[in-house]
């Protein structure tokens, strides 16, 4: 996934570089403990990138609070539920 190079304010990791790291992992290429030496991160977030990602896909490596994330969800609703009812 070229181009995505957005940084949140809770962390200075690019999802690009998440998906990288997941991936490798999950290919076996890698493990968790050594892309986060590599990253200076906790063993831990590289878990937690893991089991997002195959929860969620590439959304799930997005840094969105869950509440954020829940209420942008129900927010589509509506719109989804106009085009379903709309009347020609």
């Amino acid at each position: 996934m070229m181009g995505v190079f957005l940084l949140s304010k809770r962390s200075p990791i690019t999802l690009d570089v998440k998906l990288d790291v997941v991936k490798r992992c999950l290919q076996d290429d890698s493990n968790p403990h050594y892309e986060a030496k590599q990253l200076g991160v906790d063993k831990a977030t590289v878990k937690d990138w893991i089991r997002k990602y195959e929860a969620e896909g590439f959304e799930g490596l997005e840094d969105v609070k869950p509440l954020l994330k829940s209420a942008l969800k129900l927010h589509s609703i509506p719109l989804q539920i106009s085009w379903i009812i709309r009347k020609p």
